[in-house]
């Protein structure tokens, strides 16, 4: 191996002399590529989520609206070809796994998180398209499974 001269504009390479039998060639890679055997290679999570046939009625949804880096949580309400519809739940402060539906307060105007709403609360609602939904699961008691948490986290998402 060989480590070949840059410019400021052009990243540093290296030469590596690849030996077989009866063959001998050289290949240019860069060098910020390289890394000991023993290194951890990354891996590439994929995932169906934003297909369509997963996204049914009454399921729990992640899901980052483009342009924007916050990601949302909700269950589905509405779906169709051209999208769905989500009402919106955030977590729990005090339990991570745990789910609150949040409402508008037509009174007042305020967000508030309601196991049991008043006739004055509105489903806080959100329209979008199925490519926005990162994980698709379950809740049951205002409870997701661990494994959805997992997930995200290995998403980057914390």
């Amino acid at each position: 191996m060989s480590i070949n001269a840059s410019t400021p504009t052009d990243p540093v390479t290296a030469t590596i002399r690849q030996v077989s039998h009866d063959v001998v060639s050289n290949k240019t890679v860069k060098y910020e590529v390289l890394r000991p055997l023993a290194s951890p290679r990354p891996t590439h999570m994929r995932t169906d989520a934003g297909s369509p046939e997963h996204h049914e009625v009454g399921k729990f949804v992640f899901f980052k609206r483009h342009g924007s880096s916050q990601v949302l949580s909700g269950v589905i309400a509405t779906t169709n070809s051209d999208g769905l519809t989500v009402h919106e739940y955030r977590q729990s402060p005090k339990m991570e796994r745990r789910f609150y539906a949040m409402y508008l307060n037509t009174l007042d105007g305020k967000e508030e998180s309601k196991l049991k709403p008043h006739s004055h609360h509105t489903p806080l609602m959100h329209d979008m398209q199925h490519d926005e939904v990162m994980l698709t699961g379950n809740i049951d008691k205002n409870h997701i499974p661990e494994c959805m948490l997992d997930a995200l986290k290995a998403m980057g998402v914390v």
